[in-house]
């Protein structure tokens, strides 16, 4: 009775019912109330009917897709949970809004078939259909009774007094006990008893605060528990501090300090080593490959190889002080060093990457970390995806560059100091050092004899007391990759957990309040001068003058990134420091391009000037343009939410974005400029097809033929991770789960 009185309103109860946030994942009411109004006025419109069923389907399916992947991060948060069971009142309050999701959806397609039913003739009912298309939704059916099975025990187990019901807490609560709660029985033939208690139970509520967070989460949305740390003072006052708790915290703070700065100091140096071990490993190789110069007649393959060589040799600056050197040597024209540059500028963004997977093990300080690092990846790529396009076709950078230049009076100089290197090299070049210009010599060598030479020559000098002779240059490289990947992970773990003693209290809420806030606005009488959008330009400043000292950007992007993921500096504070970096690594070549020989002078200053010029102009683009902010933004914040979901995601990010796609286009350009061409246009094609359907599903989907209104015509491994996140981390996931159920039954 309840249900048959409400049918026929229930569209404009719908909204009302969804959880926010959540709101992509219901069924799409008004696509199917469609078809039931088309049969409203023709009920024998077979066609019509069979439409509506497929819809029906099409729409259980996707949301059983959105369960099943939800309860696998749930099955993952109740693991880590671990035998206190703090989090299961969260991790409940989470369960709750995906049972009311899945029970609204539940009454939502319970309505449109009662509804469909009523109109047509018995031979064109769907009841049956629909009670079998449940039945084969395991995400629905099992898995997701199951958790909330597992969580209620859990609670049960650690009297952890569960959540209060919805309507009792919340005076906002859309109806009681009855009414839509009461649901046709054909609904549930085949079904679980469980089924109906799980998802009828207060499904048609709006939720409390708590709940409404927990919606948040679950929906994937940049909320304050994700992205930002709330830092609280919670400290004893120092007024009521005893003298002994004085002397102590003082003591504390100044060791943890100490810890602090000696664990940069190594974290620095472990960059160093990091840097020169792939040199030793792989330098040649980078060398021989910058000979290849018909490669770079292609924009495309020039840069993607400015990519490879920059990961190879983990610096920007060596890469491209090789470029520089092969024009001063006629090796390479200037039009094609540009290309190699833009690589470059890419490839120096791999280290913070790295670093990044320092902090694997919370997931929401991965989930920063991660992002903040790929911010310098998506600035780069953005930045590259619209400017490579424009100076293949006109020249921009090039052409500038040269009226630069005609205005200068040019005067060879000498290359700045490294400030950094003062600091580190006592420490780096007792245990290693090596020759970087045999990478150059091979790269720069004009014949044979001296190619011969060069490839022949040791890049090892020293290894502790080992000389050359005692050790190749490939095992010493292996060696010191894996002691330096030690150190890095080492120091970067002691940073972190030194940062979250200190960052507590007072401090911390000063610290992040000074990094992250605005400048204030200043008042003349009753006119106000709005002064906050300057401090993204002096957070540019800082990076810039930062970069200038250290003369690398990669250890400006990576010294920051682990304070990102502990939640002391914001991804969207990072984000202008990155651009400063960027710009102050194209200074360091710039000063470094004036120590050239002075008949070369204007050659390479011209190469400088066009890395400096690109970096501006990707400047001017994504970050003074503020509505643009947001593509890297949310392309890192996007990367980040990935490997919070999938964490061995990070890897395979690495290894396609900074090798694989590299040495494929590389590969194509031996086989000429069409090659490239075709691949690229079909990248293209694709890209704008998943675009435009994304986009037309979730506004018009009723413009799209039945099998294109979802992504399930094709396989699952081609429209989702999570086949590939089973299996790799399931079986690992179920095995742990086991054991830690074997260890609670042997405690109990």
């Amino acid at each position: 009775f309840f249900f048959a009185s409400t049918m026929f309103d229930f569209g404009n109860l719908y909204k009302d019912l969804k959880v926010h946030g959540l709101e992509d994942q219901y069924v799409i009411y008004e696509l199917l109330k469609k078809h039931v109004d088309i049969l409203r006025k023709d009920p024998s419109r077979r066609e019509v009917s069979d439409a509506f069923l497929e819809d029906v389907r099409n729409e259980i399916r996707r949301v059983n897709g959105f369960v099943e992947k939800t309860v696998l991060l749930l099955r993952n948060d109740l693991a880590e949970a671990g035998a206190s069971g703090k989090q299961l009142p969260a991790l409940q309050q989470k369960v709750a809004v995906l049972r009311r999701l899945v029970g609204t959806n539940v009454v939502a397609v319970a309505n449109l078939v009662q509804e469909h039913d009523q109109v047509v003739s018995e031979d064109l009912q769907k009841r049956a259909e629909v009670c079998v298309c449940f039945n084969e939704c395991p995400g629905m059916k099992t898995h997701l009774p199951e958790l909330h099975s597992q969580v209620s025990a859990g609670l049960a187990t650690h009297k952890t007094t569960e959540v209060v019901p919805v309507h009792e807490q919340d005076p906002e609560a859309v109806g009681g006990a009855d009414g839509l709660r009461s649901l046709p029985r054909w609904l549930f033939e085949g079904q679980d008893p469980v089924f109906q208690t799980t998802y009828m139970e207060d499904w048609q509520e709006r939720g409390t605060p708590g709940e409404r967070t927990a919606a948040q989460s679950l929906s994937g949305e940049s909320d304050a528990d994700n992205w930002d740390v709330d830092f609280k003072n919670d400290s004893k006052p120092w007024s009521e501090l005893t003298c002994g708790e004085r002397c102590y915290k003082v003591g504390f703070v100044v060791f943890l300090l100490v810890v602090v700065l000696a664990s940069l100091y190594f974290f620095i140096c472990s960059l160093s080593f990091l840097a020169d071990g792939f040199r030793l490993v792989a330098g040649k190789n980078a060398g021989e490959l910058f000979r290849n110069s018909e490669i770079f007649n292609n924009p495309v393959a020039g840069m993607l190889v400015g990519v490879l060589v920059t990961v190879l040799v983990q610096s920007s600056s060596t890469s491209t002080s090789i470029v520089i050197t092969m024009v001063a040597a006629d090796l390479l024209t200037v039009k094609q060093a540009i290309y190699l540059v833009m690589g470059a500028n890419i490839g120096t963004s791999v280290t913070s990457t790295i670093v990044a997977m320092g902090q694997v093990g919370n997931r929401d300080e991965f989930r920063r970390a991660f992002a903040a690092a790929t911010v310098h990846d998506m600035f780069n790529f953005c930045s590259v995806l619209v400017l490579l396009p424009i100076e293949a076709a006109t020249g921009y950078l090039y052409e500038l560059s040269g009226w630069l230049i005609s205005l200068s009076s040019l005067e060879s100089s000498e290359k700045p100091p490294d400030i950094l290197k003062v600091l580190t090299n006592p420490f780096t070049k007792a245990i290693l050092s090596i020759d970087k210009k045999v990478i150059t010599k091979i790269a720069a060598a004009k014949d044979s004899a001296s190619l011969e030479e060069a490839q022949k020559s040791r890049m090892l000098k020293a290894f502790f007391n080992l000389g050359k002779d005692d050790i190749s240059d490939g095992a010493a490289g292996v060696i010191v990759l894996i002691a330096s990947l030690t150190l890095l992970c080492v120091t970067l773990f002691l940073i972190v957990l030194c940062l979250k003693s200190l960052l507590k209290g007072r401090v911390a809420v000063w610290l992040h309040k000074f990094v992250n806030g605005n400048i204030p606005d200043v008042r003349c009488g009753s006119v106000t001068i709005p002064l906050g959008w300057v401090s993204g330009y002096v957070a540019i400043l800082a990076g810039f003058g930062i970069t200038i000292c250290v003369q690398s950007s990669s250890i400006t992007t990576s010294a920051i990134t682990p304070l990102v993921g502990v939640g002391v500096v914001k991804i969207e504070r990072m984000f202008p420091i990155v651009v400063g970096a960027n710009i102050g690594t194209t200074c360091t070549g710039v000063l470094a391009a004036l120590a050239a020989d002075g008949s070369k002078l204007a050659l390479t200053l011209r190469v400088a000037y066009c890395h400096l010029f690109f970096n501006l102009t990707a400047t001017l683009l994504w970050y003074c343009i503020w509505p643009l902010r947001r593509i890297p933004l949310g392309a890192a914040k996007f990367l980040g939410d990935t490997t919070a979901e999938y964490r061995w995601f990070a890897l395979s990010y690495l290894g396609i974005a900074f090798f694989l796609i590299p040495l494929i286009f590389v590969g194509l350009s031996f086989a000429g400029a069409a090659a490239i061409i075709v691949v690229m246009v079909l990248i293209a094609l694709v890209a704008l097809f998943v675009i435009v359907l994304n986009v037309l599903q979730s506004r018009k989907p009723e413009v799209l033929p039945q099998s294109l209104r979802t992504w399930d015509f094709l396989p699952k491994p081609m429209r989702s991770l999570e086949p590939y996140d089973r299996l790799c981390c399931a079986p690992l996931m179920a095995k742990c789960c086991r054991g830690k159920a074997k260890s609670r039954v042997a405690a109990a």
